[in-house]
């Protein structure tokens, strides 16, 4: 028997909870209760006589949700059905429905049973597993064990057992993916009327990163974040299905030891955790780590960066990143002023962080190169910021681990990386930077990112690695000079894992320089990776050239202000200067001239600039940039 037991609707919100008056028997067994609501923003808290059933998910188109009233929750006579959402969240209720049925019953489900196993191993492992129906839709999932495993629609992780769960009669594709380093699985099924169903998927890992650990440092949730929807113990099932091996913690102005949910569970082997925190400020967040679980915040009330990042170290942390730099909501570089062609910003001498991130999956920028083109001015202004890859994951549907930064590591076990180590690593740029794919590069065999490289002769070999799992397709492979591309090949791949070496020649640059090498690859659609990104990249940190070889790198500002601090004063000296260097060094002698020289010495320099800008574009590009003369203390 179906009894509707909907209120009247009301055009305002009506109060901060709605309580509901129904008839029913006493139920010896399990009945159900279908609510239709939208506009849920947080988790909503569901009682039948003061006993809490599951929660409304956050929803804001409409939807039904099925919920089990346990057997005994019902009295003979007058119950009472509470609606209990935040406090600061309007939603809207519609019908509500109690069936005398059993869930499984009413929905007419079947039982499928799924089994994911290491192909090499033969043993079952944490993993992502993806369920649509025939046409690609994300199929609801019912009654998964709700222990070490976290469920959305078309969605569970596993911890590493069989696990069973229910779906109506239909067609079905089933997926088995755990990260980027592991091939995927799938398999299509039909569950009819009656039967029980079983599924073998097999991975097995497909790209070998020995010698690298993957690190999330951006990840978040909701029991102490207070929003997404993925709560501490589905973090630790999420965190081991996808592979990430050193996890840092970072909620909002938290700090969140993962150490006591992981053991809880039994994940402990499968990852090293990190207390970390996003401070989150009106001007930015920051990503600090490591912390102590038990130490004070940071001052995010504090508006000075540089104030506020010694105060992040003096709580503990050795790594401070500046989070998703263009995300609409926190545009820190046009806050700041960026010049994407120098570096300089209006801001700051010189930028308080260790990294930026380049990667975030949750804010997604469909331009791979303009990402890498505000780190490379950043470079060449002289900041010292290593690219950092991550997830920002704040829900279990968003991938963590899916951006992320293979750190240089001393071990390969995920249970016993040395913090410490990784922090010097990170640092050090001992590191590179992925998403979907992964990155390795020496300069003269025995020099790699992070290192400092004497010039022994005109011709500098590069030996860039790139490698990636059987669904992702890698086309091109570009080297990097001060932010300038000085070689490329393209990348072809068939249906197995790519794993190539490369080998570029290229010219020694005359002046000491940074180098980095980026793989970009086509973007994916798949329903187990669900980014928003039109590519696929990977990349390294840079690598140092020690032109002069005196044991010591100069940015090109620091070339810059050399150069001019030797070549005379007068426009005439300081333009054949202009034209002995790259454009990354040119456009350091620009800004320099420009914000030393008077007014006669500016309007004759933007005259020659206009009149070469055809042939040199660098000149133009720098003129619209800075159409005004530059003022800022940079």
């Amino acid at each position: 028997e179906a009894v509707a037991i909907t209120p009247g609707a009301s055009s305002k919100p009506d109060g901060t909870r709605l309580d509901v008056k129904f008839a029913a028997d006493k139920n010896k067994n399990e009945t159900t209760l279908a609510v239709t609501y939208c506009e849920i923003n947080d988790p909503t808290v569901v009682e039948i006589n003061g006993r809490k059933l599951e929660s409304l998910p956050p929803a804001k188109d409409r939807q039904t949700v099925y919920l089990r009233i346990p057997g005994g929750a019902l009295r003979k006579g007058e119950n009472n059905l509470s609606i209990i959402p935040k406090a600061t969240d309007d939603c809207v209720i519609g019908k509500i429905v109690w069936h005398d049925q059993t869930f499984r019953d009413l929905m007419q489900l079947e039982r499928v049973t799924i089994s994911v196993t290491d192909s090499n191993s033969g043993k079952t492992i944490p993993v992502r597993i993806t369920i649509t129906d025939s046409m690609g839709a994300f199929s609801e999932i019912f009654l998964a064990p709700d222990k070490g495993t976290a469920v959305r629609k078309g969605l569970v992780y596993v911890s590493g057992k069989e696990t069973d769960v229910e779906l109506r009669k239909g067609d079905y594709i089933i997926y088995a993916s755990r990260g980027m380093e592991w091939s995927r699985d799938k398999q299509s099924v039909s569950v009819k009327a009656g039967t029980a169903g079983k599924v073998d998927l097999k991975i097995r890992r497909e790209v070998d990163t020995t010698g690298f650990v993957a690190a999330d440092t951006h990840i978040h949730t909701l029991t102490f974040s207070g929003h997404g929807d993925a709560t501490i113990d589905e973090r630790m099932v999420t965190l081991a299905g996808e592979g990430v091996e050193l996890a840092v913690a970072t909620d909002h102005n938290h700090h969140t030891d993962y150490r006591p949910y992981q053991k809880k569970l039994g994940l402990n082997s499968y990852f090293t955790p990190v207390v970390g925190n996003e401070v989150t400020t009106k001007f930015g967040h920051m990503n600090g780590f490591p912390m102590p679980s038990d130490g004070q915040m940071p001052n995010s009330k504090e508006t000075n960066w540089v104030t506020l990042v010694e105060d992040i170290r003096f709580r503990g942390a050795k790594v401070v990143i500046l989070n998703h730099p263009r995300w609409g909501k926190s545009d820190v570089f046009g806050g700041l002023g960026l010049n994407t062609l120098t570096g300089e910003q209006k801001g700051y001498e010189q930028l308080p962080f260790d990294g930026v991130e380049l990667i975030n999956f949750g804010a997604a920028n469909d331009n791979a190169i303009e990402r890498f083109a505000q780190w490379f001015a950043l470079l060449n202004h002289g900041e010292k910021i290593s690219a950092v890859g991550s997830s920002d994951s704040h829900t279990v549907f968003a991938p963590v681990g899916q951006g992320r930064t293979y750190l240089r590591s001393s071990t390969d076990n995920p249970a016993k990386i040395k913090i410490d180590e990784a922090c010097a690593n990170f640092l050090a740029g001992h590191s590179s930077i992925s998403l979907g794919m992964f990155a390795d590069a020496s300069v003269e065999k025995n020099f790699k990112p992070g290192d400092l490289v004497p010039v022994k002769s005109k011709q500098l070999t590069v030996n860039f690695r790139v490698a990636a799992p059987s669904w992702v397709t890698p086309r091109r492979a570009l080297i990097f000079v001060n932010g300038i591309q000085v070689a490329e090949q393209a990348l072809s791949s068939g249906s197995s894992a790519f794993d190539r070496q490369l080998e570029f020649k290229i010219t020694a640059p005359l002046h000491d320089a940074h180098l980095v090498c980026v793989a970009l690859g086509d973007g994916l659609r798949e329903p187990f990776w669900s980014a928003d990104e039109s590519f696929t990249v990977a990349a390294t940190n840079p690598t140092f050239i020690d032109a002069d070889n005196d044991g010591v790198y100069r940015s090109p500002r620091e070339t810059a202000k050399a150069i001019l601090a030797r070549s005379g004063k007068t426009i005439d000296a300081q333009w054949i200067e202009l034209g002995k260097v790259d454009d990354s060094i040119a456009a350091q002698l620009l800004s320099l001239i420009y914000k030393n020289a008077d007014s006669i010495t500016k309007t004759e320099l933007q005259k020659r600039l206009q009149k070469n800008a055809a042939a040199r574009p660098v000149f133009g590009r720098f003129l619209e940039l800075a159409s005004a003369p530059l003022t800022h203390p940079n």
